[in-house]
């Protein structure tokens, strides 16, 4: 038995030594091998192999979601508290936006409302951010008449992002038809995969089945394509994943 741990023992320096050699690490890597040989070998790995491997960034990346979690709280609390020292447009909006990533639209539609006032009755940006807390908490005879009061004042903002909103207030309307035109019209040209994500699910629900694989399907290949890598993207792309199982 020790001869053959030996024997497995050797097996692996040899193979680190090759790597070091192969990879054009710095030679004393090898002599370090040969003088622990376990030790050596597991510094070795860790040090130069494992920070370039796909579990290693699986690991860094669960890493940052755990420090923005914790943090998260207190980066809230602030924000809060600067609500609550100086009630300025600008703390409100920041702390409404925080609210609407913690799904808390309710407050974020309130906060969005009390910002709305004087040189800030009409402004575009709390328009369309109101628009998203209302259709959030499906208010979509609210949405709908925020939007219209956008459209009318601000025709050409965000164009896009606003016709993504009605197609979402006409689907939490009844009509399906009609968001389903809009989400098709948006395909070609809405930056992100949100409007593919929709797209897909309305025609699931349609019952579809075909055609939503299909569009779901079609995302993912446009997300590889693009080499889509910004965490809210990938967020959609998750989602579409869930539903073509």
């Amino acid at each position: 038995m020790p001869m053959v741990l030996a024997a497995i023992t050797v097996f692996i320096q040899a193979c680190f030594i090759i790597h070091v050699y192969k990879t054009g690490r710095p030679y004393w890597w090898a002599l370090i091998i040969l003088s622990f040989p376990v030790i050596g070998c597991v510094v070795y790995y860790f040090s130069e192999i494992f920070p370039g491997t796909q579990e290693a960034r699986k690991a860094e990346k669960l890493a940052k979601a755990l420090g923005k979690k914790l943090s998260g709280d207190k980066e809230f609390a602030r924000k809060i508290e600067e609500v609550e020292i100086c009630g300025s447009v600008d703390n409100k909006i920041s702390l409404a936006h925080e609210c609407m990533e913690r799904g808390l639209h309710d407050d974020a539609a309130r906060l969005y409302r009390g910002c709305m006032t004087g040189l800030y009755a009409d402004d575009p940006n709390l328009l369309l951010d109101l628009t998203a807390a209302q259709v959030e908490q499906q208010n979509f005879n609210e949405a709908r008449a925020t939007l219209e009061k956008l459209l009318a004042k601000h025709p050409d903002f965000k164009p896009n992002d606003a016709r993504l909103l009605h197609a979402r207030v006409l689907e939490g309307t009844g009509d399906n038809g009609g968001a389903l035109r809009l989400y098709e019209a948006l395909l070609p040209v809405y930056v992100g995969l949100e409007a593919r994500y929709r797209h897909g699910l309305l025609l699931k629900k349609l019952g579809h089945t075909n055609q939503a694989r299909a569009a779901l399907e079609s995302m993912q290949e446009h997300a590889r394509k693009h080499r889509v890598s910004h965490d809210n993207e990938l967020a959609w792309l998750n989602l579409a994943k869930k539903e073509l199982v």
